[in-house]
């Protein structure tokens, strides 16, 4: 008798846990309305099968609601590939039958998105972290270098939102709330808030913020299909493993020829002057082939000065892993990673052959003038 209800206690027990609900998040890969199947691309880069049940209810609401209250009733028809779901419902043989969908059009979310980076580019600032004054809820941050260097006090009061991007990571959506206490000098950041241009001060609404290191220096070998990078430190002069992964912005110094594969004056790449090919962005203000560093002129090939990569970044043309070869000259931008394993490149520029002929100083100066393009909301 006792065994017999053990028996049904432990069946019982299992029927639960066969119908406990699971919740799964992502973007829909693939929707057939037709057979009531979802195909759900979870965050974690996992896809999951899905069928909406009969009885499922589908709700739609818009980016940036913390809860249902002003979810509306929508139709199977109405998902489309790329829109943002939360699934809930019982997982059997490897497919969710979903009972609850929670549905965020991937028009909405693109609207939203553009809308929030467009006020971080007009109301922010990015750059380095100079000190902490974490009981004062003060921080003062550098950003530029050369003749566009400044510095910003920027004030954090209880209102504003902190947070810190992820170890290995520089998506906005995986950056965490953490104290102001977490930010450390040397840290890159991003500070969103209400600017006093004269005062150079910043009263913060949001930062965001990381810890991150710069190297440079020659590849030895590239391993494309697992995204390995061996390359010589050209401050350490020792072998250094580099994780590239699909989200590495690579770019790469264009070589107008004549300049030494890529090298760059205060002139502009290759000393060119504004219009001329290479020109229009300057580094540091400098100017073109008959200024200052120019051929000939005081300083060398340099000029003593060394180009602003981080300003000049953005407007490189974009590269791959695929053109990144032995030989190459490159300077990248690496997120922590943990115990030893190699850490992820952020960002990565090719082509800069004047790191390896540059002076120890030049070298220093040019890893310092690099920000890491640390993400925004939506990216």
């Amino acid at each position: 008798m006792i065994r017999r209800f053990i028996t049904l206690v432990l069946t019982a027990a299992g029927l639960l846990v066969a119908q406990q609900q699971e919740r799964v998040v992502g973007a829909v890969k693939v929707v057939t309305a037709s057979d009531r199947e979802l195909t759900i691309q979870t965050d974690a880069g996992k896809a999951v099968a899905a069928h909406i049940a009969d009885n499922c209810r589908l709700m739609r609401v818009e980016p940036g609601e913390k809860d249902l209250s002003k979810a509306a009733p929508m139709e199977l028809s109405g998902i489309t590939a790329g829109d943002r779901v939360i699934a809930r419902g019982t997982m059997a043989e490897e497919k969710l039958t979903v009972t609850t969908l929670v549905v965020m059009s991937k028009s909405s979310l693109a609207e939203k998105n553009a809308k929030e980076q467009a006020e971080w580019r007009a109301r922010g600032v990015r750059g380095v972290v100079k000190s902490v004054n974490a009981a004062g809820g003060e921080l003062l941050i550098s950003t530029g270098t050369n003749g566009s260097a400044k510095e910003w006090t920027i004030s954090v009061p209880a209102t504003a939102v902190l947070r810190r991007y992820a170890n290995g990571s520089i998506k906005f959506a995986d950056a965490q709330v953490a104290p102001i206490g977490d930010i450390e000098a040397g840290d890159q950041i991003r500070v969103l808030g209400t600017k006093d241009e004269a005062a150079s001060k910043i009263a913060a609404e949001q930062v965001v913020s990381g810890s991150f290191r710069t190297m440079g220096g020659e590849v030895i070998s590239v391993k494309a299909e697992s995204g390995e990078m061996t390359m010589k430190d050209v401050q350490t002069k020792k072998p250094v493993v580099i994780h590239l992964t699909a989200e590495t912005n690579i770019r790469r110094m264009p070589n107008f020829g004549g300049g030494g594969g890529g090298m760059m004056r205060p002139g502009g790449m290759n000393g060119g002057g504004p219009g001329a090919p290479g020109g229009g962005m300057p580094a540091g203000g400098g100017r073109g082939p008959s200024g200052p560093g120019g051929p000939g002129g005081p300083g060398g090939p340099m000029g003593g000065r060394t180009p602003d990569l981080g300003q000049m970044f953005d407007r490189l043309p974009a590269s791959t892993l695929a053109d990144v070869k032995p030989g190459d000259a490159v300077i990248v931008s690496v997120a922590k990673a943990g115990g030893n394993a190699a850490p992820n490149a952020i960002s990565l520029v090719a082509g800069v052959d004047f790191l390896l002929r540059a002076s120890a100083a030049q070298v220093n100066q040019a890893l310092g003038n690099w920000s890491t393009e640390m993400s925004m909301p939506g990216q």
